[in-house]
């Protein structure tokens, strides 16, 4: 891992040191002191690995390997398709290239979860409540309006093992036993309802909007591999009682 430059590492050391010179003449007792000494201490060894990290992934971004991959994808993917998706802060999901996916081709949205807020179930059957003032309801209409006449792939992602998703699921009651894999599937389901609605509602308005086709996928950190085909058995009887298992 490349080491920091010299003068950002003389202003951690000086911001560390001011901070904690400050944070030490509040206390007069050891103990205190020696506990704030020991904060600071952490703080110091987590900001330069967190640097070295930020630096390196700006290294790789621009790396022979990840500039043909992007051209690759590019080719394969073919100018007038773009590719999205969404998916969790998870840190187990940090690789360089993601699903195949190279950076700075498509886009990406992070969130816990990978949930899209701005999408409900509305009060009329089989419709969808959207919430136009959701900043991901207005990136998406900025996608549909600037990607005219042009096809988007969005994909969603309910990854396995999702601590989020499991304390979320947890907190709904549900009664399944798979972390919340087939609560966020039966979400996202609804999410990709919205999405349709949204791009039906603008394509009568402004005419000329681009087409979208949601995608569900299911991203596994343990093993680095992504499945494909969960939402066709949302309905199975056991995975209704029991969620998806292995």
């Amino acid at each position: 891992m490349s080491t920091l430059p010299s003068h950002l590492e003389k202003q951690l050391e000086n911001f560390i040191v001011l901070q904690l010179t400050a944070c030490l003449s509040r206390f007069d007792d050891t103990k205190p002191q020696k506990m704030m000494k020991s904060y600071f201490s952490w703080l110091r060894k987590f900001s330069i690995l967190y640097f070295q990290t930020r630096i390196q992934r700006a290294q790789e971004l621009n790396s022979p390997e990840v500039t043909l991959a992007k051209k690759l994808a590019k080719e394969y993917i073919g100018n007038k398709n773009h590719d999205f998706f969404v998916t969790c802060v998870d840190g187990r999901n940090m690789p360089t290239i993601m699903f195949s996916k190279p950076p700075q081709v498509g886009g990406a949205l992070r969130t816990p979860a990978g949930v899209v807020n701005g999408f409900m179930e509305g009060q009329k059957s089989k419709t969808v409540f959207i919430d136009t003032d959701s900043y991901v309801v207005l990136q998406i209409m900025t996608l549909l309006r600037e990607k005219a006449g042009d096809t988007i792939y969005y994909g969603l992602d309910s990854h396995l093992g999702c601590a989020a998703r499991s304390f979320i699921h947890s907190t709904e009651g549900g009664k399944q036993t798979d972390g919340g894999v087939r609560a966020d599937i039966v979400n996202k389901m609804t999410t990709t309802k919205g999405i349709l609605q949204l791009q039906k509602k603008m394509k009568k308005q402004w005419k000329y909007v681009a087409d979208i086709v949601p995608i569900f996928f299911s991203y596994d950190p343990s093993s680095g591999g992504v499945i494909s085909g969960l939402e066709i058995h949302i309905d199975n009887k056991d995975v209704v009682n029991f969620g998806y298992t292995e």
